[in-house]
């Protein structure tokens, strides 16, 4: 954590993510802490105080995504607003599994953190996904939300380095499979339909 730091001055500290409200400045400045100081910020991650605060960035994060995807299709309005409401409740859902399946793995790699924890760990590393409904740079966004989560691991769950890689492989590889079921499904589903 001394990275580029004057010999005897004081290690940066972040600014304590759970301070008193939920002001839209204390939010924007959380982000800010996340993306830019990562490091600093996960070192300092309280590990428990509620599920308020790590639920409210997932829930900024999920508005955004709907907002946005909103906007990029606009041309269909009805389709847009229930799609945005569908795809917000489903982040926010899976929010809380993904922190679960997180958990597991981690625990079955010798982790030793709490529930509480771990979806704290996930919902800050999800920082960057605030432009997941930028078609490109959501990719660019989601490689450094993986890098975010391999750091908060080592941390929410006490997991050296290549333990808190291995549980982000993992999850990474049960997400590909997910998603190759998800397209055999539909495309067997669109063959149905046409025969």
């Amino acid at each position: 954590m001394q990275d580029n730091q004057p010999t005897g001055s004081a290690p940066e500290v972040a600014p304590h993510p759970i301070a008193p409200g939920f002001s839209p400045q204390q939010i924007i400045d959380q982000f800010k802490v996340i993306l830019l100081s990562p490091k600093i910020f996960f070192a300092n991650m309280p590990l428990e105080g509620g599920f308020m605060q790590p639920a409210l960035l997932y829930a900024v994060i999920a508005g955004v995504i709907c907002v946005g995807d909103m906007l990029l299709h606009i041309g269909h309005p009805i389709a847009a607003i229930l799609g945005g409401i569908g795809t917000f409740i489903t982040i926010m859902l899976l929010s809380f599994v993904g922190a679960a399946i997180t958990m597991g793995l981690s625990r079955l790699l010798g982790g030793t953190g709490s529930y509480e924890a771990t979806y704290r760990a996930c919902a800050y590393s999800a920082a960057p996904h605030i432009v997941g409904w930028i078609p490109v740079i959501q990719v660019i966004g989601a490689i450094y939300s993986v890098f975010l989560l391999k750091i908060a691991l080592e941390r929410a769950q006490n997991l050296p380095s290549n333990r808190a890689v291995a549980v982000v492989a993992i999850q990474i590889g049960l997400i590909l499979i997910a998603g190759i079921f998800v397209m055999m499904a539909g495309l067997a589903t669109m063959l149905a339909v046409r025969h």
